[in-house]
């Protein structure tokens, strides 16, 4: 099997493979990264959801690649065109995943993973829009990444309407119960999301944490909603409500989980933080002239 030399590579690499997992491209670690640890990672992602949320997750992990080169001014075209290329085959990935849930007995979960996606790539169509608006330095490659993910944006969200749009057709005699279940989750979501909101306003720029409240607020008034076309008995477009409060939640998350990564300085301009606060690992050019990345930790932060 396939598996048993990337397990190999993986044990006896041990110390290797975890410093792999902050290579970006152009780093000689970086392969390693992409095709052993991410490979292993996906044979422990048991059945198609787990696949589809792996294939989801890797193709949002060259999204945050490209927009940490981006923010460092080194996302030069060869490694867009790389990540470009890798983030769809990822996207691709996903989407026969979902479909095979759809097609399969477990239509919601497809849904729910189209969804999840959608909040994530709008996430970072927002990231990559404003290093756009405020960093000159690659500007034209950033520019042609976000082009590419403003189309997957939307191809989700598309895809996202349809899958509930047939799941709300196919409940039949279910559809109450569908909803109920979906009132609750659509209430856990966002209690979850307001707390962790809450949580850490303290740490995150007033700019970051007013929009992402404002994503909150669209969730609430889509459950409320929901809750009022449940009590008309309004299944279908209930069910449809909760699950936009529930995408919606998420989102907020996002923006604020992004602001782990990326920030904002008091001024509202874009910087790298590379004081002793270490969040995210980056690399720069070092190893003696050699032109090879090497590893450098350091904090690089946005508003969205």
């Amino acid at each position: 099997m396939i598996i048993i030399p990337l397990l190999v590579a993986l044990f006896v690499g041990g110390g290797t493979s975890i410093a792999a997992e902050s290579a970006l491209p152009g780093n000689v670690l970086y392969p390693m990264k992409v095709s052993v640890n991410e490979n292993v990672r996906g044979f422990f992602a048991v059945g198609a959801e787990a696949d589809a949320n792996w294939d989801a997750r890797r193709a949002e992990r060259r999204l945050e690649e490209a927009e940490t080169l981006a923010m460092m001014g080194e996302l030069n075209a060869e490694l867009r065109a790389d990540l470009e290329a890798r983030m769809e085959s990822h996207i691709e990935a996903f989407k026969a995943r979902a479909a095979e849930l759809e097609d399969g007995d477990d239509a919601e979960a497809g849904a729910e993973a189209r969804a999840d996606f959608e909040s994530a790539i709008r996430a970072h169509e927002g990231i990559l829009a404003r290093i756009v608006a405020e960093r000159a330095e690659g500007r034209a490659e950033v520019q042609s990444l976000l082009s590419r993910v403003r189309l997957q944006a939307t191809a989700a969200t598309e895809a996202r309407v349809m899958a509930e749009s047939r799941i709300s057709l196919g409940l039949g005699v279910n559809v109450q119960a569908a909803a109920e279940g979906k009132m609750g989750a659509s209430s856990n979501k966002i209690a979850e999301a307001k707390t962790y909101i809450a949580k850490v306003k303290a740490s995150v720029s007033a700019e970051v944490y007013a929009r992402a409240e404002a994503r909150l607020n669209v969730a609430i008034a889509a459950h409320a909603r929901g809750e009022a076309q449940l009590q008309a008995k309004a299944y279908a477009q209930a069910f449809a409500s909760f699950q936009e409060a529930i995408r919606v939640s998420q989102e907020a998350k996002l923006i604020i989980s992004a602001e782990e990564r990326l920030d904002v300085g008091a001024s509202g301009a874009l910087r790298i933080d590379s004081g002793t606060n270490v969040r995210t690992e980056t690399n720069t050019e070092t190893n003696s002239g050699t032109g090879v990345r090497g590893e450098v930790k350091t904090e690089v932060k946005i508003g969205l």
